[in-house]
C-alpha cells in the first residue's frame, strides 16, 4: 500500500474530539478513521485529507496542498470564529501544516512498516533524531520506561540503553503517542526510523545466527465498522470525496 493510498484508505471520522479523546481510541479505530482534533465538520476533515493524499503521491507540494485547503474551504462559505488563530482551519499555517505533515508522515511510516516487516537483510531498526524539534522530549527516557513495561519476551527483542529494537518488538507500540508500530511517534517530534542489517542485529544479541526474524502484526484497518456516517457535505468539489469515504 502506497501512502496515498493508506490515505484514501480512511472513513471520515466527524466528531469534534478533544487530544485527549483522541488519545483515549484504541489504535485500530484510529488507523481506520480520517479525523482532526475538534472538527465535526465532514467537509473540512475531507478537504485536508483530500490534500494530504495529492501531496504524499507527490501531485501537490506542501505550500499547494495548504492553498488547496484554503481554497476549498473558502468555496465552500468556511467562517472560522476566530480568524488567523489556532481554530481558524482555513488562515493558520501552522495548524494546517500540522494536520498535513502528520497524515503524510503518518501514511509513510505505514508504508515503511509494512515493507519491512519481516526482512530478513533488516530484522531491527534504530530510533533516531532526524530533525531538531522546537521541544526536543526526552526520548532516550521515553524508550526506556517502554522498554521496562514490556514483557521479558519482547524486551529481549529491544536494548534497553540504545534505542534499537526487532522491527516486531512491541516497544514501537509502546513508544508511540498512537500505540503505531511506525513513525511518527509523536507530533512533531523529528525522530524517525532507520534500517539495522541482520550481522548487526546478530552482534548486538537481538538475534542468534541463524535465527530468522517475526513479521509482527499487520498495523491494519479493522475497526470501519465502529465509524458513524458523516454528515452530507456542503461543498460539490468535494462531494465525491464525502461520499466514498463514508463507512
Amino acid at each position: 500500500m502506497t501512502p496515498a493510498e493508506y490515505i484514501r484508505r480512511k472513513s471520515i471520522y466527524p466528531v469534534a474530539l478533544t487530544t485527549e479523546q483522541v488519545d483515549a481510541l484504541s489504535q485500530e479505530f484510529r488507523e481506520a478513521s480520517a479525523w482532526i482534533v475538534g472538527q465535526d465538520e465532514a467537509y473540512i476533515i475531507a478537504a485536508y485529507y483530500r490534500a494530504a493524499a495529492k501531496l504524499a503521491e507527490g501531485t501537490l507540494s506542501a505550500a499547494e496542498a495548504r492553498r488547496l485547503v484554503r481554497e476549498t474551504l473558502r468555496t465552500a462559505g468556511y467562517q472560522p470564529e476566530q480568524p488567523g488563530s489556532w481554530t481558524d482551519m482555513a488562515g493558520g499555517t501552522a495548524r494546517q501544516r500540522l494536520v498535513l505533515e502528520t497524515n503524510v508522515n503518518k501514511a509513510a511510516g505505514y508504508a515503511w512498516y509494512e515493507s519491512m516487516r519481516g526482512d530478513v537483510g533488516n530484522p531491527a531498526q534504530a530510533l533516531v533524531r532526524f530533525e531538531q524539534a522546537r521541544e526536543p522530549r526526552d526520548w532516550q527516557t521515553r524508550w526506556r520506561n517502554a522498554w521496562a513495561s514490556l514483557p521479558p519476551a519482547e524486551q529481549r527483542k529491544a536494548l534497553p540503553h540504545r534505542m534499537v529494537a526487532l522491527t516486531d518488538c512491541a516497544i514501537w507500540r509502546a513508544i508511540s503517542r498512537w500505540g503505531d508500530p511506525y513513525p511518527p511517534f509523536d507530533y512533531n517530534s523529528g525522530m524517525d526510523v532507520v534500517p539495522v542489517d541482520y550481522d548487526t542485529t546478530v552482534a548486538l544479541g537481538l538475534l542468534q545466527p541463524g535465527e530468522k526474524p517475526g513479521r509482527g502484526q499487520r498495523a491494519g484497518f479493522g475497526c470501519k465498522r465502529e465509524l458513524p456516517a458523516a454528515p452530507p457535505g456542503v461543498n460539490e468539489e468535494i462531494s465525491n470525496w464525502i461520499t466514498d469515504h463514508l463507512p
